[in-house]
């Protein structure tokens, strides 16, 4: 079997560590979920001439995978990165496109997925308490906006796939007609990167966990923007106004698909970041390319910062 066969299915937990019944499908570019056993020799003097034997002290999962951005698969993704999703609201005017918007949770622990993957043309493996890590976007000119998700788990076992579900058949967003502004200021940019990561505490384990690790906590967010602009007066100025006086700066980076909804009302993705700074700005030239200027900006305050997604999805992804 090649790669060009794999199939992968998920869903939602109910009970962390749990598999159920995967009711979604989705096309990969890569996937690296992979079972930890953590194998620790005893140490002890044998009196032979090699080592003791090892013993698993401790079992979990890491990995994920990479894909192009659908606007209906991200959606599930992104409530279960952040952890909050605002109620579903009606486009203004429309019929049929709603806006869900993502949020920062202030709960603990984030919503739990499970993964089964079909490498083999008879052998299924599921993976459970998997716990978004990282989701980082990232796309350039004559590119399509690619995702990179990780994770972190609980366990590996062997499964079968559900029958009767399919992959999107909506249209991967692209990075022609991205907009992209900073304070305020349209910028052309050649490329945009979004990193959201959750880093995790996955590696607590107790008298009551047996080998596992206790459920997977979120720390300390890192949220950064990266591009790179054509550089001119306008890109000078963000850079003069931001990186050389400390101040904060709100971007925007939004992603529209040549799909509609309905007619009018196109498929949309668009992260909002009210309150950053710009950490990176330096402009050099090397060679006959067109000189262009690296900016990196991070997150510094999360009050207003949302991801906002229009599609035809009229629930929540995560109830």
């Amino acid at each position: 079997m090649n790669g060009n066969k794999v199939i992968v299915q998920y869903g939602v937990e109910e009970t962390y560590g749990t598999v159920g019944t995967a009711t979604k499908q989705i096309e990969i570019a890569s996937e690296s979920f992979k079972l930890n056993l953590n194998k620790k020799e005893e140490g002890l003097l044998t009196g032979k001439a090699v080592g003791g034997r090892v013993r698993t002290v401790s079992k979990s999962i890491d990995g994920g995978f990479k894909t192009l951005v659908r606007p209906d698969d991200i959606g599930l993704f992104l409530a279960a990165a952040l952890g909050e999703e605002a109620s579903v609201t009606v486009v203004p005017s429309s019929t049929a496109a709603y806006k869900h918007d993502f949020t920062i949770t202030d709960e603990d622990v984030l919503p739990s997925l499970f993964f089964k993957v079909k490498r083999d043309s008879t052998v299924v493996k599921s993976y459970s308490g998997l716990a978004v890590d990282s989701i980082n976007f990232d796309s350039s000119a004559e590119d399509y906006l690619n995702v990179d998700i990780t994770f972190v788990g609980k366990d590996e076992e062997d499964d079968d796939l559900e029958t009767g579900l399919s992959n999107s058949p909506l249209d991967t967003l692209r990075f022609a007609g991205t907009t992209l502004t900073v304070g305020g200021t349209a910028l052309e940019v050649s490329s945009t990167k979004f990193s959201y990561s959750n880093n995790h505490d996955a590696k607590t384990q107790t008298n009551l966990t047996g080998l596992y690790f206790k459920q997977p906590e979120v720390g300390q967010r890192d949220i950064t923007v990266e591009l790179e602009a054509i550089y001119d007066s306008v890109s000078n100025g963000v850079r003069d106004s931001y990186w050389l006086t400390d101040s904060d700066v709100a971007v925007s980076i939004k992603f529209v698909s040549r799909e509609e909804v309905e007619e009018g009302y196109p498929y949309s993705l668009t992260f909002t970041l009210p309150l950053c700074q710009v950490t990176e700005a330096t402009v050099n030239i090397s060679g006959k390319d067109r000189v262009k200027l690296p900016l990196k900006l991070k997150l510094v305050d999360d009050t207003g910062f949302k991801v906002s997604l229009v599609n035809g999805l009229a629930t929540k992804y995560i109830v």
